[in-house]
């Protein structure tokens, strides 16, 4: 089912908080446009918008614009044009973000980059401890993406139960490049400089996949079955 002209004014209508909307026509649908950015269309009479980090607090509905098209947030209160105006701008904002990522390379720049300090704290046991006790608490505040973060508790304890000679059973190297990557997490300069803070969340969660990537991720598992069948709570 094609949209038709006035269900298209009328969505266009409810969007008048916004300036600089602008809609093109697409097969008998419509794409939306706020700033010559593309953040959503009206499909068969439905207003939905690209899922992006910034929009997932109104938790929306998903639903399929045209099949075999990715999922998109489905905004069903489309008279309310407070909640239309800053929903879509969330929407632009992550948007952007997502722009802006880091690249693969940058982040193994990076990552190499911590090496030196990472085999630095590793010879000092206190300082290392002081580091880590700084780096959970900024675990406790960072946003979810994609889940990306839920990892880091665990490596943390990898860290402290290699410290303790508890857990020995991982090559060095590997070690090393958790704690860079780690590193990086807790450093304030991100290569992004942004106001939006997720912006350089999404900088940390690229070296943190880019070090699971290059093999920690099995050793990070096989630490986690070590954990679990000695009956041992993330320290």
């Amino acid at each position: 089912m094609a949209t038709n002209k006035e269900y298209r004014d009328y969505i266009l209508d409810n969007l008048s908080l916004l300036d600089n909307i602008t809609c093109k026509p697409m097969m008998g649908e419509y794409l939306l446009y706020y700033n010559n950015l593309l953040f959503g269309g009206i499909y068969d009479e439905r207003l939905l918008i690209k899922r992006t980090i910034t929009n997932q607090k109104y938790h929306l509905e998903e639903a399929i614009p045209y099949e075999g098209a990715k999922p998109m947030y489905l905004i069903d209160d489309v008279d309310n044009r407070e909640m239309l105006r800053d929903i879509i701008l969330d929407t632009c904002e992550g948007l952007n973000i997502d722009k802006k990522k880091i690249t693969a390379k940058e982040a193994e720049k990076e990552l190499a980059k911590g090496k030196k300090e990472a085999e630095e704290l590793l010879k000092d046991p206190d300082k290392l401890e002081i580091f880590l006790q700084k780096l959970e608490k900024k675990v406790k505040v960072l946003p979810v993406v994609g889940g990306t973060f839920s990892i880091v508790p665990t490596m943390i304890s990898l860290v402290r139960s290699y410290v303790k000679k508890e857990y020995t059973e991982i090559p060095l190297g590997t070690i090393v490049g958790i704690i860079s990557a780690l590193i990086y997490i807790l450093s304030p300069i991100d290569l992004i400089p942004d106001p939006v803070p997720t912006a350089g969340y999404l900088d940390d969660a690229t070296v943190l996949l880019l070090c699971l990537k290059v093999g920690a991720k099995d050793d990070i598992e096989e630490y986690q079955k070590w954990r679990e069948e000695n009956k041992r709570n993330i320290a």
